[in-house]
């Protein structure tokens, strides 16, 4: 996409919208963000008291580090035709997302009280070989819904959130900080201040975009009306409901003149809206192609995107070797998962290996790897080490740096004994790279081709 047409996009799909985003001088935002931060720090203080000892330290730790605004950009949706434009508002070092993050902390320990959650695809599939005996005639159907994030009105979403913390109290942990964590929600859900170039804008309407608990929040918001309404009303003809975010996986053994009812349902609650594949034998959801079979069985495969261009870290990338061998067992455990049939797992490992090698991997190499994994698969467990006995040693990764063994070997020999730890874990991140220096959310246009030289003259007065 051309620069000129990218800029166009950003104003004329989002930012122009005067229902979702307002404009501001940078005195006005510069002011509002100040407020915004005032405010915060006066609700910790206040609330000091509610919160342990670890969340205290990390809010003042937090109170001295330097902040930027949230920066404003969009992605492309290439698998919509023709193509629309996802907008994206970058949070990360911002003042409010540090309180964003600690809602988030906290939501999150409600969200599995949902009754239609589930945490990723391996959690879907345990909930689905829970079903027995289903009834020849079931149908699957999705729903999606619509701007899910903007739709949700931020007065209703933090009233629901408040709803759910006193309907459902004998739910919720102990010592959980309702009263700060609602204020705090209110804050982050109505000053999300943003940055474009020399423009700044505020989102008026909808969830805060790109702000830690956007998601967890939207989760729970949806969660309330299912659990109110939605499950008590049409239990009878739907055995099976998960939903992950704004997508919704259901098995559905009414009519379908009662299916349109139901769908009509979904649509009346607050501006959110729900479209849905029908009533079909197959269906795609997460990654995952669910299909009926004769007398209710169901079964599963790996599903992917025609779009997806599989662009795995090449060979001549300066990464851990440990990261290639993770991939591919993580792959083929995940493949295994899927895929009720032999032949569906067999089909799409040959299809990931030729990957690999038209990337640029060696043929041999892929082989030992694929052979290792396989091998490592059979007598998998997962772990069970606690955090408690485990040091975590965070270790920035170069082609040269000290290997693994020799790091094992020296901790082993120095620290071990009198650091109180069973365990030892490696962790490599990567240097920055060219990436990180060319692709940055921050933009900065040259002078007179400006956002602000971009917008309609009424705007800019």
């Amino acid at each position: 996409m051309e620069r000129s047409t990218y800029l166009n996009r950003c104003l004329t799909d989002h930012l122009l919208c005067t229902n979702t985003y307002k404009l501001l001088t940078e005195t006005e935002a510069t002011e509002r963000e100040k407020h915004t931060r005032c405010a915060l720090l006066q609700l910790r203080l206040n609330h000091r008291k509610d919160l342990t000892d670890a969340e205290n330290t990390y809010f003042r730790r937090n109170a001295n580090l330097k902040h930027r605004l949230p920066q404003f950009y969009i992605t492309i949706k290439i698998h919509k035709q023709p193509y629309k434009t996802r907008p994206i508002v970058s949070c990360i070092g911002s003042f409010i997302n540090a309180f964003s993050k600690w809602v988030d902390t906290h939501l999150q320990k409600l969200v599995p009280l949902n009754p239609t959650y589930i945490k990723n695809t391996s959690h879907f599939l345990q909930d689905l070989q829970t079903l027995k005996n289903l009834p020849n005639t079931i149908k699957l159907f999705t729903c999606d819904a619509e701007s899910m994030y903007t739709n949700i009105d931020s007065i209703h979403g933090t009233e629901t959130i408040k709803m759910w913390l006193t309907e459902y109290a004998h739910e919720v942990p102990q010592n959980f900080p309702s009263e700060f964590l609602l204020k705090v929600l209110k804050t982050i859900m109505e000053n999300n201040i943003f940055q474009f170039d020399n423009t700044f804008w505020l989102q008026t309407c909808g969830t805060s975009m790109g702000t830690s608990c956007a998601c967890s929040y939207a989760t729970l918001y949806w969660a309330y009306f299912e659990r109110k309404h939605i499950l008590p009303k049409w239990s009878n003809q739907l055995p099976f409901l998960r939903r992950f975010i704004d997508d919704k996986f259901g098995i559905w053994t009414g009519s379908e003149k009662d299916f349109t009812l139901f769908l009509q349902d979904l649509n009346t609650y607050s501006r959110l809206k729900w479209t849905s594949s029908g009533l079909t034998p197959s269906v795609n959801f997460l990654d995952l192609t669910i299909t009926i079979e004769g007398s209710g069985k169901i079964s599963t495969k790996t599903f992917q995107k025609p779009t997806n261009l599989h662009l795995y870290i090449p060979p001549t990338s300066a990464h851990p070797p440990g990261v290639l061998k993770s991939l591919v067992f993580g792959n083929l455990k995940r493949y295994w998962e899927q895929n009720t049939y032999i032949t569906d797992f067999v089909s799409i490992t040959k299809q990931f290996a030729n990957r690999l090698i038209a990337r640029g991997y060696e043929k041999n190499t892929i082989e030992q790897i694929f052979s290792d994994a396989a091998k490592k698969l059979d007598n998998y467990t997962k772990r069970t080490n606690s955090n408690n006995d485990t040091l975590y040693l965070h270790w920035t990764w170069h082609p040269r740096c000290i290997k693994k063994p020799k790091l094992r070997l020296l901790y082993k020999n120095t620290l071990q004994e009198r650091s109180g730890f069973k365990n030892l874990i490696i962790c490599y991140s990567r240097p920055k790279n060219l990436r990180d220096s060319l692709m940055q959310t921050k933009l900065n246009e040259p002078e007179g081709q400006r956002i602000s030289d971009l917008l309609p003259l009424q705007k800019r007065n």
